[in-house]
């Protein structure tokens, strides 16, 4: 998933998702600010994160199994936010894009 499409999503207007994002993020859901969040996480996670870099757009995977597990686990040492509200905005936001792609007849 790539910068640019990940930024552009999570800064839509919905009320109950930019509070979620703003609770998830610890900031105002703008777009630069999300993209300056997103670089810093991928520069903060380097070693744990895998990024491909194409053409300006980051794709952003984790490097082995179980990082996810210990960055859940150890939110606040990395100063994270609470993995609880990462998997609430997730879960709205993927919902909102299968329910903006239509179904295949």
């Amino acid at each position: 998933m790539s910068v640019a499409y990940l930024a552009s999503n999570l800064t839509q207007s919905k009320v109950v998702r930019s509070e979620v994002l703003r609770a998830f993020l610890g900031t105002e859901p703008r777009l630069a600010q999300v993209q300056s969040t997103l670089y810093e996480l991928r520069r903060s996670f380097e070693k744990l994160v895998e990024v491909s870099w194409t053409e300006g757009t980051g794709e952003f995977r984790l490097t082995e199994p179980g990082v996810g597990e210990e960055l859940a686990r150890s939110h606040v040492d990395y100063h994270l936010a609470d993995p609880r509200i990462g998997h609430l905005f997730w879960a709205l936001f993927w919902y909102d894009r299968a329910s903006a792609t239509p179904s295949p007849t």
